[in-house]
Protein backbone atom coordinates (compact mmCIF):
# COMPACT_ATOMS: atom_id res chain seq x y z
CA UNK A 1 0.00 0.00 0.00
CA UNK A 2 1.39 3.43 -0.70
CA UNK A 3 1.36 6.66 0.61
CA UNK A 4 -1.44 8.00 -1.05
CA UNK A 5 -3.87 4.73 -0.17
CA UNK A 6 -2.48 5.29 3.59
CA UNK A 7 -3.83 8.82 3.72
CA UNK A 8 -7.22 8.17 2.37
CA UNK A 9 -7.68 5.11 5.15
CA UNK A 10 -7.11 7.44 7.54
CA UNK A 11 -9.62 9.88 5.86
CA UNK A 12 -11.91 7.43 6.06
CA UNK A 13 -11.39 6.15 9.80
CA UNK A 14 -10.91 9.31 11.38
CA UNK A 15 -15.02 9.96 11.98
CA UNK A 16 -15.01 7.07 13.53
CA UNK A 17 -12.58 7.36 16.01
CA UNK A 18 -13.94 10.43 16.56
CA UNK A 19 -17.32 9.18 17.47
CA UNK A 20 -15.86 6.58 19.44
CA UNK A 21 -13.54 9.06 21.54
CA UNK A 22 -16.61 11.76 22.08
CA UNK A 23 -18.55 8.92 24.03
CA UNK A 24 -15.93 8.42 26.22
CA UNK A 25 -15.23 12.11 26.80
CA UNK A 26 -19.23 12.13 27.44
CA UNK A 27 -19.08 9.28 29.95
CA UNK A 28 -15.81 11.37 31.66
CA UNK A 29 -17.46 14.85 31.65
CA UNK A 30 -21.39 13.57 32.10
CA UNK A 31 -20.80 11.78 35.58
CA UNK A 32 -24.34 10.41 35.50
CA UNK A 33 -27.95 11.35 34.60
CA UNK A 34 -29.69 14.63 35.95
CA UNK A 35 -32.99 14.10 37.67
CA UNK A 36 -35.86 14.29 35.57
CA UNK A 37 -36.67 18.27 36.37
CA UNK A 38 -32.88 18.68 35.05
CA UNK A 39 -33.31 16.48 32.22
CA UNK A 40 -34.52 18.92 29.77
CA UNK A 41 -31.41 20.75 30.29
CA UNK A 42 -29.06 17.27 30.01
CA UNK A 43 -27.53 18.31 26.71
CA UNK A 44 -27.25 22.31 27.60
CA UNK A 45 -24.16 22.45 30.46
CA UNK A 46 -23.99 25.92 30.14
CA UNK A 47 -27.71 26.05 31.80
CA UNK A 48 -26.60 25.16 35.03
CA UNK A 49 -22.72 25.09 35.29
CA UNK A 50 -20.38 28.28 34.39
CA UNK A 51 -17.01 26.93 32.50
CA UNK A 52 -14.12 27.05 34.76
CA UNK A 53 -16.16 29.29 37.67
CA UNK A 54 -17.23 27.40 40.77
CA UNK A 55 -18.39 30.67 43.01
CA UNK A 56 -20.96 31.24 40.08
CA UNK A 57 -22.79 28.04 40.61
CA UNK A 58 -24.65 29.33 43.39
CA UNK A 59 -25.91 32.16 41.32
CA UNK A 60 -27.20 30.14 38.46
CA UNK A 61 -29.23 27.88 40.41
CA UNK A 62 -31.00 30.80 41.96
CA UNK A 63 -31.39 32.66 38.72
CA UNK A 64 -33.51 29.65 37.19
CA UNK A 65 -34.89 28.13 40.65
CA UNK A 66 -36.41 31.13 41.63
CA UNK A 67 -37.40 30.51 44.97
CA UNK A 68 -39.05 34.11 46.34
CA UNK A 69 -38.24 32.94 50.01
CA UNK A 70 -35.02 31.23 49.80
CA UNK A 71 -33.20 34.02 47.91
CA UNK A 72 -35.13 36.63 50.42
CA UNK A 73 -33.69 34.38 53.57
CA UNK A 74 -30.02 34.16 51.41
CA UNK A 75 -30.38 38.11 50.65
CA UNK A 76 -31.67 38.90 54.60
CA UNK A 77 -29.07 35.85 56.13
CA UNK A 78 -31.74 34.47 57.62
CA UNK A 79 -33.41 31.01 57.78
CA UNK A 80 -31.52 28.40 57.31
CA UNK A 81 -30.57 28.81 53.43
CA UNK A 82 -29.44 32.76 54.77
CA UNK A 83 -26.99 31.18 57.46
CA UNK A 84 -24.72 28.53 55.64
CA UNK A 85 -22.63 31.30 55.00
CA UNK A 86 -22.40 31.30 51.13
CA UNK A 87 -22.08 27.14 51.44
CA UNK A 88 -22.68 25.96 47.63
CA UNK A 89 -25.55 24.85 46.67
CA UNK A 90 -24.26 21.34 45.13
CA UNK A 91 -22.78 20.71 48.94
CA UNK A 92 -26.63 19.57 49.50
CA UNK A 93 -27.91 18.86 46.61
CA UNK A 94 -26.40 16.93 44.11
CA UNK A 95 -27.40 15.89 40.51
CA UNK A 96 -26.72 13.27 38.40
CA UNK A 97 -27.85 10.55 40.79
CA UNK A 98 -30.71 9.62 37.94
CA UNK A 99 -34.03 10.41 36.89
CA UNK A 100 -35.41 9.26 40.22
CA UNK A 101 -32.91 10.81 42.55
CA UNK A 102 -33.97 12.85 45.51
CA UNK A 103 -31.56 16.13 45.62
CA UNK A 104 -33.87 17.85 48.38
CA UNK A 105 -33.48 15.02 50.75
CA UNK A 106 -31.51 15.92 54.15
CA UNK A 107 -30.60 13.93 57.06
CA UNK A 108 -33.37 14.54 59.63
CA UNK A 109 -30.85 12.99 62.42
CA UNK A 110 -28.08 15.16 62.21
CA UNK A 111 -29.46 18.50 60.89
CA UNK A 112 -29.05 21.28 63.59
CA UNK A 113 -32.33 22.80 64.29
CA UNK A 114 -29.81 25.83 65.36
CA UNK A 115 -29.79 26.99 62.17
CA UNK A 116 -32.79 28.02 61.60
CA UNK A 117 -35.23 30.96 62.70
CA UNK A 118 -36.48 28.57 64.86
CA UNK A 119 -33.92 26.67 67.05
CA UNK A 120 -35.58 24.29 69.45
CA UNK A 121 -35.62 24.62 72.95
CA UNK A 122 -37.16 23.39 76.04
CA UNK A 123 -40.01 20.73 75.65
CA UNK A 124 -39.36 21.47 71.55
CA UNK A 125 -36.07 19.76 71.67
CA UNK A 126 -38.15 16.04 72.40
CA UNK A 127 -40.74 16.59 69.80
CA UNK A 128 -40.77 14.71 66.57
CA UNK A 129 -40.67 16.70 63.33
CA UNK A 130 -43.85 15.43 61.84
CA UNK A 131 -45.22 16.88 65.04
CA UNK A 132 -44.20 20.25 63.47
CA UNK A 133 -43.63 19.66 60.00
CA UNK A 134 -46.92 17.88 58.15
CA UNK A 135 -45.78 15.68 55.26
CA UNK A 136 -45.86 17.12 51.40
CA UNK A 137 -45.41 20.22 52.80
CA UNK A 138 -42.54 22.39 52.77
CA UNK A 139 -40.16 22.22 55.87
CA UNK A 140 -40.06 26.05 55.38
CA UNK A 141 -43.76 26.35 55.74
CA UNK A 142 -43.83 25.03 59.50
CA UNK A 143 -45.57 27.92 61.56
CA UNK A 144 -43.15 29.27 64.05
CA UNK A 145 -45.86 30.81 66.25
CA UNK A 146 -46.89 29.48 69.11
CA UNK A 147 -50.37 29.98 68.39
CA UNK A 148 -50.45 28.37 65.68
CA UNK A 149 -49.75 24.82 66.79
CA UNK A 150 -50.57 25.36 70.43
CA UNK A 151 -54.40 26.62 70.08
CA UNK A 152 -56.07 23.95 71.33
CA UNK A 153 -54.46 23.66 74.27
CA UNK A 154 -54.87 27.79 74.88
CA UNK A 155 -56.71 27.82 78.33
CA UNK A 156 -57.73 31.14 78.06
CA UNK A 157 -59.57 30.16 74.46
CA UNK A 158 -57.73 33.44 72.77
CA UNK A 159 -58.67 35.85 75.70
CA UNK A 160 -55.42 37.09 75.92
CA UNK A 161 -54.44 36.96 72.14
CA UNK A 162 -52.12 34.65 70.03
CA UNK A 163 -48.50 35.71 71.46
CA UNK A 164 -47.85 32.99 73.96
CA UNK A 165 -44.59 33.76 74.29
CA UNK A 166 -45.37 36.91 76.40
CA UNK A 167 -46.26 35.23 79.70
CA UNK A 168 -45.03 31.08 78.67
CA UNK A 169 -41.84 29.78 77.81
CA UNK A 170 -40.43 26.62 75.78
CA UNK A 171 -39.79 24.41 79.04
CA UNK A 172 -43.18 24.69 80.91
CA UNK A 173 -46.51 26.04 80.44
CA UNK A 174 -46.94 26.41 83.62
CA UNK A 175 -44.00 28.26 84.52
CA UNK A 176 -44.81 31.76 83.79
CA UNK A 177 -43.39 35.11 83.53
CA UNK A 178 -45.50 37.48 83.04
CA UNK A 179 -45.26 40.75 85.47
CA UNK A 180 -48.26 41.62 86.77
CA UNK A 181 -47.01 44.93 88.37
CA UNK A 182 -46.78 46.18 84.79
CA UNK A 183 -51.00 46.05 84.85
CA UNK A 184 -53.34 48.39 86.46
CA UNK A 185 -53.36 46.09 89.42
CA UNK A 186 -50.04 45.30 91.03
CA UNK A 187 -50.04 42.29 93.15
CA UNK A 188 -49.43 43.14 96.80
CA UNK A 189 -49.45 40.93 100.09
CA UNK A 190 -51.39 37.83 99.62
CA UNK A 191 -52.65 38.33 96.19
CA UNK A 192 -49.17 37.04 95.28
CA UNK A 193 -49.98 34.14 96.12
CA UNK A 194 -53.54 34.10 94.95
CA UNK A 195 -53.94 31.57 91.59
CA UNK A 196 -55.07 33.27 88.60
CA UNK A 197 -58.42 31.45 88.48
CA UNK A 198 -59.52 32.47 92.01
CA UNK A 199 -59.43 36.48 90.51
CA UNK A 200 -60.38 35.33 86.37
CA UNK A 201 -63.25 33.15 86.08
CA UNK A 202 -63.08 31.07 83.45
CA UNK A 203 -59.29 32.43 82.16
CA UNK A 204 -60.71 36.03 81.26
CA UNK A 205 -58.40 38.32 82.21
CA UNK A 206 -59.67 41.16 80.37
CA UNK A 207 -61.88 43.90 82.14
CA UNK A 208 -61.59 41.76 85.43
CA UNK A 209 -63.01 44.27 88.20
CA UNK A 210 -60.04 45.64 90.38
CA UNK A 211 -62.54 46.51 93.52
CA UNK A 212 -62.29 44.41 96.35
CA UNK A 213 -65.83 43.39 97.40
CA UNK A 214 -65.88 42.74 93.64
CA UNK A 215 -64.10 39.39 94.39
CA UNK A 216 -64.71 39.68 98.65
CA UNK A 217 -68.32 39.84 98.52
CA UNK A 218 -68.26 36.00 100.62
CA UNK A 219 -65.56 37.03 102.90
CA UNK A 220 -67.53 40.21 103.83
CA UNK A 221 -68.62 39.53 107.98
CA UNK A 222 -69.76 43.01 107.68
CA UNK A 223 -72.50 41.71 105.09
CA UNK A 224 -72.69 44.98 103.37
CA UNK A 225 -73.31 47.42 105.94
CA UNK A 226 -70.17 49.04 105.63
CA UNK A 227 -69.98 49.83 102.46
CA UNK A 228 -67.88 48.50 99.41
CA UNK A 229 -64.87 49.90 99.75
CA UNK A 230 -62.81 47.34 102.01
CA UNK A 231 -59.49 49.25 101.34
CA UNK A 232 -60.32 52.25 103.88
CA UNK A 233 -59.84 49.59 107.23
CA UNK A 234 -58.50 46.35 105.53
CA UNK A 235 -55.57 45.68 103.35
CA UNK A 236 -53.97 42.73 101.42
CA UNK A 237 -51.54 41.76 104.03
CA UNK A 238 -54.37 39.91 105.87
CA UNK A 239 -58.14 40.55 106.87
CA UNK A 240 -57.09 40.84 110.58
CA UNK A 241 -54.44 43.73 109.38
CA UNK A 242 -56.21 47.04 109.94
CA UNK A 243 -55.60 50.20 108.48
CA UNK A 244 -58.70 52.02 110.32
CA UNK A 245 -58.08 55.20 112.11
CA UNK A 246 -60.87 55.46 115.15
CA UNK A 247 -59.27 58.43 115.80
CA UNK A 248 -61.19 59.64 112.51
CA UNK A 249 -63.91 58.80 113.73
CA UNK A 250 -66.40 60.99 116.02
CA UNK A 251 -64.96 58.18 119.06
CA UNK A 252 -61.17 58.19 119.49
CA UNK A 253 -59.87 55.39 120.91
CA UNK A 254 -58.26 57.06 124.14
CA UNK A 255 -56.86 54.77 127.39
CA UNK A 256 -58.50 51.53 127.85
CA UNK A 257 -60.47 51.61 124.82
CA UNK A 258 -57.24 50.55 122.54
CA UNK A 259 -57.53 47.19 123.76
CA UNK A 260 -60.66 45.59 123.40
CA UNK A 261 -61.62 44.12 120.01
CA UNK A 262 -63.80 45.60 117.58
CA UNK A 263 -66.73 43.01 118.47
CA UNK A 264 -66.59 44.09 122.03
CA UNK A 265 -68.12 47.23 121.20
CA UNK A 266 -69.78 46.48 117.84
CA UNK A 267 -71.25 43.12 119.14
CA UNK A 268 -73.69 43.22 116.01
CA UNK A 269 -71.18 44.25 113.30
CA UNK A 270 -73.18 47.31 112.86
CA UNK A 271 -69.61 49.59 112.95
CA UNK A 272 -71.73 52.64 111.77
CA UNK A 273 -73.95 54.74 113.98
CA UNK A 274 -72.51 52.40 117.40
CA UNK A 275 -73.03 54.19 120.54
CA UNK A 276 -70.75 56.24 121.78
CA UNK A 277 -72.24 56.98 125.15
CA UNK A 278 -70.67 55.71 128.28
CA UNK A 279 -73.22 54.24 129.85
CA UNK A 280 -74.40 51.98 126.72
CA UNK A 281 -71.44 49.77 127.01
CA UNK A 282 -70.68 50.17 131.02
CA UNK A 283 -74.36 50.11 132.29
CA UNK A 284 -73.49 46.36 133.84
CA UNK A 285 -70.50 48.29 135.64
CA UNK A 286 -72.41 50.95 137.35
CA UNK A 287 -71.98 50.68 140.53
CA UNK A 288 -73.95 53.44 141.42
CA UNK A 289 -76.87 51.56 139.58
CA UNK A 290 -77.84 55.14 137.35
CA UNK A 291 -78.54 57.18 141.01
CA UNK A 292 -75.98 59.55 139.54
CA UNK A 293 -77.01 59.21 136.12
CA UNK A 294 -75.84 58.20 133.14
CA UNK A 295 -73.03 60.79 132.06
CA UNK A 296 -70.15 58.53 133.39
CA UNK A 297 -67.51 61.04 132.06
CA UNK A 298 -68.66 63.47 134.37
CA UNK A 299 -66.32 61.65 137.05
CA UNK A 300 -64.61 59.14 135.60
CA UNK A 301 -62.24 58.69 131.79
CA UNK A 302 -61.17 56.10 129.56
CA UNK A 303 -57.53 55.45 131.83
CA UNK A 304 -59.64 53.44 134.12
CA UNK A 305 -62.25 53.39 136.66
CA UNK A 306 -60.20 54.19 139.56
CA UNK A 307 -59.06 57.46 137.82
CA UNK A 308 -61.71 60.01 138.57
CA UNK A 309 -61.83 63.75 137.72
CA UNK A 310 -64.82 64.77 139.73
CA UNK A 311 -64.17 68.13 141.54
CA UNK A 312 -66.58 68.17 144.56
CA UNK A 313 -65.61 71.82 144.82
CA UNK A 314 -67.30 72.87 141.66
CA UNK A 315 -69.80 70.28 140.71
CA UNK A 316 -71.28 69.73 144.70
CA UNK A 317 -72.87 72.45 147.17
CA UNK A 318 -70.22 71.58 149.57
CA UNK A 319 -66.57 72.30 148.77
CA UNK A 320 -63.98 69.82 150.66
CA UNK A 321 -61.77 71.92 152.60
CA UNK A 322 -59.42 70.99 155.59
CA UNK A 323 -59.62 67.77 156.88
CA UNK A 324 -62.81 66.84 154.20
CA UNK A 325 -60.07 67.06 151.65
CA UNK A 326 -57.80 63.99 152.06
CA UNK A 327 -61.32 61.66 152.69
CA UNK A 328 -62.09 58.76 151.17
CA UNK A 329 -65.67 59.00 149.65
CA UNK A 330 -66.96 56.10 151.38
CA UNK A 331 -66.12 58.00 154.74
CA UNK A 332 -69.35 60.33 154.18
CA UNK A 333 -71.05 58.60 151.29
CA UNK A 334 -71.46 55.20 153.26
CA UNK A 335 -75.05 54.29 151.86
CA UNK A 336 -74.74 55.94 148.51
CA UNK A 337 -75.03 51.66 147.11
CA UNK A 338 -77.80 51.31 149.72
CA UNK A 339 -80.05 54.25 147.67
CA UNK A 340 -78.56 57.36 149.18
CA UNK A 341 -77.02 59.75 147.26
CA UNK A 342 -77.93 63.37 148.73
CA UNK A 343 -76.05 63.94 152.22
CA UNK A 344 -77.07 66.51 154.60
CA UNK A 345 -74.41 69.53 154.44
CA UNK A 346 -74.18 70.18 157.95
CA UNK A 347 -71.61 68.99 160.24
CA UNK A 348 -73.94 67.45 162.84
CA UNK A 349 -75.02 65.32 159.77
CA UNK A 350 -72.01 63.48 159.80
CA UNK A 351 -70.57 64.55 163.13
CA UNK A 352 -72.88 63.93 165.73
CA UNK A 353 -71.17 60.43 166.62
CA UNK A 354 -68.38 62.96 167.76
CA UNK A 355 -70.18 65.39 169.12
CA UNK A 356 -68.67 65.19 173.03
CA UNK A 357 -71.57 67.69 174.30
CA UNK A 358 -74.35 65.40 173.40
CA UNK A 359 -76.06 68.40 171.70
CA UNK A 360 -76.21 71.19 174.27
CA UNK A 361 -74.49 73.84 171.81
CA UNK A 362 -76.63 72.71 169.21
CA UNK A 363 -76.14 71.50 165.53
CA UNK A 364 -73.76 74.41 164.11
CA UNK A 365 -70.55 72.87 164.74
CA UNK A 366 -68.54 75.41 162.69
CA UNK A 367 -69.26 78.31 165.63
CA UNK A 368 -66.40 76.85 167.64
CA UNK A 369 -64.43 74.49 165.60
CA UNK A 370 -62.86 74.15 162.30
CA UNK A 371 -62.63 71.89 158.93
CA UNK A 372 -59.00 71.30 159.83
CA UNK A 373 -59.45 69.58 163.12
CA UNK A 374 -61.97 69.12 166.09
CA UNK A 375 -59.69 70.17 168.41
CA UNK A 376 -59.01 73.54 167.11
CA UNK A 377 -60.98 75.99 168.44
CA UNK A 378 -62.31 79.49 167.72
CA UNK A 379 -62.59 80.80 171.23
CA UNK A 380 -63.02 84.64 169.73
CA UNK A 381 -66.34 83.77 169.08
CA UNK A 382 -69.31 84.65 171.13
CA UNK A 383 -71.64 81.60 172.38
Amino acid sequence: MNNLSRLVLVVLLLPVVAAAELGALDSMVIPGEVIEGHSKFESSCSRCHVLFNKKAQNKVCVECHDHANIKKDVLAKKGLHGRLKGKPCRDCHQDHKGRKADIVKFNKKSFNHRNTDFPLRGKHKKEKCKSCHKAGDKFSKAPSKCYSCHKNDDEHKGGLGKDCGSCHSALDWDKIRFDHDKTDYALRGKHKKAKCVSCHKRHKYKKTPTTCYACHKKDDKHKGQQGKKCESCHNTRSWETTTFDHGLSRFPLLGKHKGPKCRECHESKKYKDAPIKCYSCHKKEDEHKGRLGTQCEQCHNARGWKYWKFNHDRQTGFPLKGGHRNLDCLVCHQRVLKGKVSLPGTCAGCHIDDDVHDGRFGEYCERCHTVNDFKQIRHGVKR
